[in-house]
């Protein structure tokens, strides 16, 4: 079914993503994942309170929430979210994206800013060579398209849906006499006030 989770594929697609991103890495030992230490809780209440898309159970991240988190406490100026233009969701500083991530980019804080590719005016990773890695518009109009897809599918499924009778056992437009009102109802059958 199309939307629909597969760990296997997510842990294919994140490898193939960080052998990519491998070669545009800092020189040196990285960890990708912030240890708060006692402040892991009070990291925890703030993505279930607002509803951050991030998994804090998942040991490979494609980004560091928590280095965000912690930078956002400690008043950082780059630790900011805003709502992305192309694809209308909300978007974290490229400085915690790990090299797992499908945009990773000079701006982050394991890359190296000679090798890893730039953000042009176009919303497109560029490397130093000038050829276009990732684009983000282009990706956006393209969850949109699969999405629009989906949609069209279920409205599909659910016109092939048998229907079911409802009409009633008998036609709605008899009509019914007064000896037959008696039969039925003889509290109505003297009314004058039938509707």
């Amino acid at each position: 079914m199309p939307g629909e989770f597969n760990p296997a594929a997510a842990e294919q697609d994140a490898n193939q993503i960080f052998q990519r991103n491998s070669a545009w890495l800092a020189p040196g030992d990285h960890v990708y994942n912030t240890d708060l230490g006692d402040h892991e809780g009070a990291f925890q209440q703030w993505v279930h309170k607002n509803k951050i898309p991030f998994d804090v159970s998942a040991p490979v991240s494609d980004y560091d929430m928590r280095g965000f988190w912690l930078a956002l406490q400690t008043g950082d100026p780059v630790a900011h979210s805003a709502v992305n233009k192309n694809d209308g969701r909300v978007h974290f500083p490229d400085r915690w994206k790990t090299p797992y991530h499908k945009s990773f980019s000079a701006e982050s804080q394991w890359a190296d800013p000679s090798k890893a590719p730039n953000w042009n005016e176009k919303d497109q990773l560029v490397m130093p060579d000038g050829s276009v890695v990732y684009d983000e518009k282009a990706a956006a109009m393209s969850r949109m398209l699969q999405q629009h897809q989906s949609n069209m599918q279920r409205m599909q499924a659910i016109k092939q849906t048998p229907a079911i009778n409802l009409a009633p056992k008998q036609p709605s437009n008899q009509i019914i006499s007064g000896k037959s009102l008696q039969k039925a109802s003889p509290d109505l059958a003297g009314s004058k006030g039938l509707y």
